[in-house]
């Protein structure tokens, strides 16, 4: 019997990475990121991050699937 939970089957859903950034003069500085979101797209993840951690509308988030 294989051991539960396997690797593989811990999330039903993609794994997301959301980077948070906020715009200066000189560019794009990260403030924040989010490892391990589970959600289904990448505009999903993003919701999540914005509703729990950061609102504000100075921060662009940018969100990467995790592979493995």
């Amino acid at each position: 019997m294989p051991d539960f939970p396997s690797p593989k089957v811990m999330f039903v859903t993609p794994r997301w990475r959301v980077d948070g950034y906020v715009d200066v003069s000189g560019g794009a500085v990260l403030v924040s990121t989010h490892d391990w979101i589970s959600a289904g797209t990448a505009e999903n993840a993003i919701k999540y991050v914005r509703k729990w951690y950061c609102e504000d509308s100075t921060v662009r988030y940018e969100a990467t699937e995790v592979t493995e």
